[in-house]
């Protein structure tokens, strides 16, 4: 599982690479992103929006508290495959 630290106040944006598991002409059709604490749905709280982009998904993350943030991305192909990568968001008071 990918992970990477942000502080409480930062928001941007990260992307998760879907390219290694595309096949030739496959595109995104749809995705699910969500955010969980301890099992608990917490995407309202930690992000903002997520977008399609070619073989990418952007995710744009804000706010937290100091814990660990489970983020699972699932995607729909044109091939009607579905895919899955979780992140680890780890905020920390910096």
């Amino acid at each position: 599982m990918d992970s990477f630290e942000k502080s409480p106040s930062e928001e941007y944006s990260i992307t998760v690479d879907f390219s290694e598991v595309l096949g030739d002409g496959e595109t995104i059709l749809s995705k699910t992103v969500t955010a969980y604490l301890h099992d608990r749905d917490v995407t309202a709280t930690v992000i903002t929006s997520s977008s399609i982009s070619g073989e990418t998904i952007l995710i744009k993350v804000k706010d937290g508290t100091e814990n660990n943030y489970k983020t699972t991305v699932e995607i729909v192909t044109s091939k009607s495959n579905t895919y899955e990568e979780d992140i680890l968001m780890k905020v920390r008071d910096r």
